[in-house]
């Protein structure tokens, strides 16, 4: 790519789309397996932040390109690493008892609690 911003809109997309495939596996899995899900998407970018080190240092056409090139490598494999420690340790909510009823419902259960303590 010829130009910076170009190069940084592809690897916001790729951190994007990411991300959103990593809150789908969190919603969607139980905790257990979300989390081991995680944690094999963090060693992933580990692994990748490993071998783009050493692609740097010992590849001769990497070496010579300038700290600007290898600062945006190093901010990719950052990136995810934070994406995946947030899913990883991120507070869970736990969703209300009332939060998956309908509002008619939740509302119609209260009255039927408070019309049995009249009587």
């Amino acid at each position: 790519m010829k130009t910076w911003w170009k190069g940084t809109l592809a690897i916001f997309a790729v951190l994007f789309v990411l991300m959103l495939l990593q809150d789908a596996v969190d919603r969607k899995l139980v905790k257990k397996r979300a989390n081991s899900f995680q944690l094999l998407a963090l060693t992933a970018a580990i692994i990748g932040m490993y071998f783009t080190y050493r692609d740097f240092q010992y590849y001769y056409a990497h070496r010579w390109l300038k700290e600007k090139f290898h600062l945006g490598g190093y901010l990719f494999w950052i990136g995810w690493i934070g994406i995946s420690l947030y899913f990883l340790f991120g507070k869970q909510e736990a969703p209300s008892a009332n939060e998956n009823l309908p509002t008619e419902t939740a509302d119609s259960l209260e009255e039927q609690k408070s019309a049995n303590k009249i009587h």
